[in-house]
């Protein structure tokens, strides 16, 4: 549960960041988003291939489980080695959406460049 937490917490504070650095830079947010997306689809891949890899191997391990109950633990037993899960994937999708919203940010505002430090009332 701890655990649960402390991710949730760096990825809302990584997306912090990223909608920061969308708003303010946004060509430095574009040389940090495409390896991100790189590794998250890759990661997507990796993920997908381990679970067909597993089912595969399920469906060939299977014909040779006679009694049913045998059947049905090892079909448990399948379901707790995937990786790729429906919060997974939810998450998953919604960081890679949220990142492309990013990217389109600045049109989206109609804001031909990024805003600059004279353009803010305070100084900052």
């Amino acid at each position: 549960m701890e655990m649960e937490k402390l991710i949730t917490g760096i990825v809302l504070a990584a997306l912090s960041g990223l909608t920061f650095l969308a708003y303010r830079h946004p060509r430095a947010y574009i040389s940090v988003a495409v390896p991100i997306h790189g590794v998250m689809f890759l990661g997507w891949v990796a993920g997908m291939a381990w679970d067909i890899g597993n089912l595969h191997g399920f469906h060939l391990a299977e014909s040779y489980v006679d009694n049913f109950q045998k059947s049905h633990d090892a079909r448990m037993a399948l379901e707790s080695t995937k990786l790729l899960t429906g919060p997974i994937l939810l998450c998953l999708v919604g960081v890679w959406t949220y990142m492309t919203f990013l990217f389109f940010l600045p049109r989206i505002l109609g804001e031909d460049s990024p805003p600059n430090e004279q353009s803010d009332p305070k100084g900052k």
